[in-house]
């Protein structure tokens, strides 16, 4: 299985594939076969991911890259570090979280200064600014991926989202907004509590100590938030950058993250030869629809368990990703034995990204077989299908995130099928 995302977008804060690693909309990356989108896109808004099946969510911000430090670090290619050894998917713990966590001292009060700049919550009104903001800031922090309008009004009106608490935005003495940040709590926890955050500040601010002030609001938030957990479960902080942005990742170590996952993004030009990819006999592949979109939902759920960081999607937030404009259900399909749901493949279309990329594509959000029926050509038989239809409806190209290090083997299956890698993002975790 795959796990695809791209960067959480915030929006669809993370789970996908990783992460463009998020509904509600904060990203991770985007797939599964499995593949928080961590997207790609989208970590991934935003919110989506570990993500796009999740929440997209990013940082974007500015500062100076240090050299590789020796020790319990390797260095990966792409510059950043990541740590060695530590759970990869979660799992129990003897102490509950609560008492794991360093509650922040004076709680999380909206950040003061820099000078000309006043803090306020934000509310779904602000859904326009905040889209301008982070079409300025991801030209120049993330050009491969855009988020829309759309996405980040669901991210601003989660049911997990507390505008009172949860928001902060940074606005100039002309009443501009110039920066804002998200924190995201999960809305189901299995084997993880998951908080994401999200955050950009304005390129024309940067060097200020705007975003240095944010970071350090979020992450007072989040350890609230993972203080109100009873469970013996690890406890995360979870954001996403594309590794070409040193500066981000800079930041992002200094204030106690660690580089922990990488994300593919992978192209595939529709005008090459797409091959067959025949299904045993007794499965079919049905265009998905509302009717089949519980089974779908938990056969997600359910393939996805073993992927890193990814938790169980609510029907809440399924329900809001399938509602969004740029889901495109016409180009998603699902493969049935019966009426049981054996794997699926969910599509987004962004007019916005393929105008700032220069080619129209499919972005391939979630791949997923359950697990009685891998090996057995479906994930295969999926994108094959896809790239198909992709290329009748007139677009140019398919684009997917997936798990650098996925279980079950999904980089070689889309490499198999004329997929190439055209960029990589991060995930970037604070563990408790």
């Amino acid at each position: 299985m795959t796990e695809t995302s791209r960067p959480v977008r915030p929006s669809v804060l993370c789970s996908t594939s990783a992460p463009r690693v998020l509904p509600g909309p904060l990203r991770q990356p985007r797939s599964s076969v499995v593949h928080p989108a961590p997207r790609r896109r989208r970590p991934p808004t935003g919110l989506r991911g570990s993500g796009r099946g999740g929440v997209r969510v990013r940082w974007c911000v500015g500062a100076v890259v240090r050299g590789p430090r020796r020790g319990d670090w390797r260095v990966r290619r792409g510059g950043a570090r990541v740590r060695r050894g530590g759970a990869p998917y979660g799992g129990s713990m003897s102490t509950p979280l609560r008492d794991r966590v360093p509650f922040p001292a004076g709680g999380a009060s909206l950040p003061t200064g820099p000078a000309g700049v006043r803090w306020r919550r934000l509310t779904a009104a602000d859904a326009p600014e905040v889209y301008e903001l982070r079409r300025r800031a991801g030209r120049v922090d993330h050009p491969n991926f855009v988020v829309s309008r759309e996405e980040i009004e669901s991210d601003l009106t989660r049911v997990e989202l507390a505008p009172d608490r949860d928001t902060a935005g940074a606005t100039d003495v002309a009443g501009r907004l110039v920066a804002y940040g998200l924190v995201v709590r999960p809305a189901e926890s299995e084997s993880l509590v998951k908080v994401l955050l999200d955050g950009h500040v304005d390129p024309d601010r940067r060097g200020e100590g705007i975003g240095r002030r944010l970071l350090d609001w979020q992450q007072a938030r989040g350890l609230e938030i993972l203080a109100e957990h009873e469970e013996p479960l690890p406890g995360w902080l979870l954001t996403q950058s594309d590794v070409g942005s040193a500066h981000v990742v800079d930041l992002l170590q200094r204030a106690g993250f660690e580089p922990r996952r990488y994300w593919l993004e992978l192209r595939r030009d529709l005008a090459e030869p797409i091959p067959e990819a025949p299904l045993e006999a007794g499965l079919r592949i049905v265009d998905y629809s509302p009717a089949v979109a519980e089974p779908v939902r938990l056969a997600k759920n359910e393939a996805f368990r073993d992927h890193w960081g990814s938790q169980p999607m609510s029907a809440d937030d399924w329900a809001a990703r399938d509602e969004l404009p740029i889901a495109r259900h016409d180009l998603s399909f699902v493969v049935l034995d019966g009426d049981e749901v054996a794997g699926f493949l969910l599509t987004t279309v962004n007019a916005e990204e393929s105008e700032q990329l220069g080619f129209p594509f499919g972005y391939v959000e979630l791949v997923g077989t359950r697990a009685a029926y891998r090996g057995r050509g479906v994930a295969r038989a999926l994108l094959v299908h896809a790239l198909a239809a992709f290329r009748e409806a007139g677009l140019e190209q398919a684009v997917l995130d997936v798990d650098s290090e996925s279980p079950t083997g999904a980089v070689g299956l889309y490499a198999s099928v004329g997929f190439r890698e055209a960029n990589r993002s991060l995930s970037l975790v604070r563990e408790w």
